[in-house]
């Protein structure tokens, strides 16, 4: 069985254009992704869209055609069945810090740890965070637009007052004459 534009266009999908394995998207590298066998099919993979994985040319590269060969041997962790955060924990300074052996053995295979991985893990943190910040001052700015309107609603109706009690002085002071 071969791949066929639809299922190639159904994995790219499903994987949101980005490597299944490191996050590396499509438009971060600027091109398409290549689709890979989990299961390689030198060693019994299938063409099935569940043994396929939207991968970058550098994870493809390193995972290679991996497979365990007897049963002692670590699988490679599956994007497609499990979650990254079952087997990694993201740090602060941006690498990739093992929870499993699984999570080890990726990490090592697909060089995980690798430098300009880790900038760009970073600097989709900092992308991230700067659209938070911006997020959060575009709702500042409109609570403060809100203010402004609730305080010159104040200040006309303040203004309203306070001619209403002029001319009530000025009705006073004539009846006491």
């Amino acid at each position: 069985m071969t791949i066929t534009p639809d299922i190639r266009q159904q994995v790219r999908q499903r994987a949101n254009f980005a490597c299944e394995f490191c996050s590396v998207t499509e438009a971060d590298t600027a091109g398409g992704l290549t689709i890979d066998h989990y299961q390689p099919q030198t060693k019994g993979g299938n063409d099935e869209p569940d043994n396929l994985i939207y991968s970058c040319p550098r994870c493809n590269q390193y995972k290679s055609d991996y497979w365990p060969s007897t049963e002692n041997d670590i699988f490679l962790w599956n994007p497609r069945q499990e979650e990254a955060k079952q087997h990694f924990l993201e740090l602060e300074n941006g690498m990739l810090h093992p929870l499993t052996a699984t999570g080890t053995f990726t990490i090592k295979r697909l060089r995980l740890n690798r430098k300009p991985l880790i900038n760009y893990r970073l600097h989709k943190k900092w992308r991230e965070e700067e659209l938070r910040l911006l997020t959060r001052y575009g709702e500042l700015v409109e609570l403060l637009t809100q203010l402004n309107r609730q305080i010159s609603s104040l200040m006309d109706e303040q203004q309203d007052l306070l001619r209403e009690q002029r001319e009530l002085l000025q009705l006073i002071l004539r009846q006491r004459r």
